[in-house]
């Protein structure tokens, strides 16, 4: 009957589809990228000690704030438009890069005047300010859009670009002119701007003269309203909050030294999520594509579950990795990292749930609930860190982290629940025929 699907069909319908080969596009690429980035971070502690780690680690996470301060949600709103309608994409494309280079004008001046005026330890304030100023390149890059048009090997090639520009000035300008730790901002800009130029150069420039729409698609024009990229920026920064004020604050608290420690510890964690996170990078415009009648819970909960019993088995194998891991990349000055990484590897299977929840969230374009969801884990992540940090330093930091994440897996539990329930779209029957 007209309406109705059959057993075959609900099943496809609930089954979320994870390419091996768009997974092993980005793995390629980005792989690589975070070889060179941890390779910088690696010289980094043994060439300058702890305390510039703890600075160059407040420098990253500034650099985090400003890259969704500059995307503002913009970044999936394109990506979301493009893998929806292929039609639009080069008015879609001007739209989006117009809003980013506007925002980025105030965005980097606030970074750069966090830096040199905001609660940062001293020693800290030249390389992140400087930081902020490097990242003028990251406005004008068009990686979204090869990410909605699901050309995840442009994507992993212009961030390996990055990573390996940076990395290796840096190292090179150090070894070779003698120059002191600033360089490696200017290392980091250096990266970002010609990774835009080459993305620009030899694949963008094409679909940037594409012939498409003449304008704006009517179903895409109202989204990109400022009204609309509001909550969604909001919600993407909120969420960037929550995932990275215990640095922030850590470094307000405390000193560069503590900082160092801790960040060491939580790029264990890094380490592990590295490749979740480029599987998830490769599913969204996957996500984005289901239609309306399909986006519910019982799509995900299939996805979830495995992901959090991969998350579990994560955590046990890095109990028993962590030592080494530690001690051979950061070297014995950073030996107290080791206990401070216990607490952060319980995060890894919140994380993997808490992650792929709101990633589906926002290709389904529950931009309010996605916003909900972050505000109580940011707020959760905040109170515990002001309450723990003074009590007990970097340690106090990495308690409050599974805390904060199982806040963040309950409140996106609840969000998608009500999302559901609020979307008229969704009835009773075509949620059931998503059930796998």
């Amino acid at each position: 009957m007209t309406g109705q699907l059959t057993v075959l069909e609900r099943k496809v319908a609930g089954r979320i589809r994870w390419s091996s080969r768009s997974i092993g596009s980005i793995i390629l690429g980005e792989g690589f990228a975070r070889i060179c980035n941890l390779t910088l971070v690696i010289f980094v502690s043994r060439k300058f000690g702890v305390r510039v780690t703890g600075a160059y680690a407040l420098a990253q996470t500034l650099a985090l704030y400003l890259m969704q301060g500059i995307d503002f949600g913009l970044r999936h709103i394109g990506a979301r438009l493009v893998a929806s309608d292929t039609a639009v994409i080069p008015s879609v494309a001007r739209a989006i890069q117009l809003r980013r280079t506007l925002l980025a004008i105030p965005v980097i001046s606030l970074g750069y005047c966090y830096g040199h005026f905001g609660p940062v330890p001293s020693d800290t304030r030249t390389i992140v300010s400087l930081y902020a100023i490097s990242m003028v390149g990251y406005a004008f890059s068009l990686d979204w859009l090869a990410w909605g048009m699901k050309r995840f090997g442009w994507v992993s090639g212009w961030r390996s670009l990055v990573s390996f520009i940076g990395a290796g000035v840096a190292i090179l300008a150090v070894e070779l002119f003698h120059v002191g730790p600033t360089i490696i901002a200017l290392a980091n800009g250096v990266g970002y701007a010609t990774a835009a130029y080459v993305l620009w150069t030899y694949w963008a420039r094409h679909i940037w003269t594409r012939k498409g729409s003449p304008g704006l698609d009517p179903k895409s024009g109202p989204i990109l309203r400022w009204s609309t990229i509001l909550v969604l920026g909001a919600a993407m920064i909120v969420n960037q909050v929550f995932s990275s004020i215990d640095i922030i604050m850590l470094g307000s608290l405390t000193d560069s030294t503590q900082v160092g420690l801790y960040s060491a510890a939580y790029r264990t964690l890094l380490l592990v999520l590295a490749v979740y996170y480029m599987a998830i990078e490769s599913i969204y415009p996957e996500l984005a594509a289901i239609p309306g009648p399909q986006r519910g819970p019982h799509t995900l909960w299939r996805s979830l579950w495995k992901l959090m019993l991969i998350g579990i088995g994560i955590t046990i194998a890095m109990e028993l990795l962590r030592r080494p891991l530690i001690l051979m990349f950061y070297g014995a000055a950073f030996t107290a990292s080791v206990r401070l990484s216990v607490p952060i590897l319980i995060s890894i299977p919140l994380e993997l749930g808490g992650a792929f929840l709101l990633t589906a969230m926002i290709a389904w374009d529950r931009s309010s609930m996605a916003l909900l969801a972050a505000s109580a884990a940011a707020l959760s992540n905040i109170l515990l860190n002001f309450w723990l940090i003074p009590r007990y330093g970097a340690m106090g930091a990495a308690y409050a982290t599974p805390l904060s994440y199982g806040v963040f897996l309950i409140a996106l539990l609840v969000c998608s629940h009500k999302a559901v329930r609020s979307n008229p779209r969704l009835t009773t029957d075509s949620v059931a025929s998503t059930c796998p």
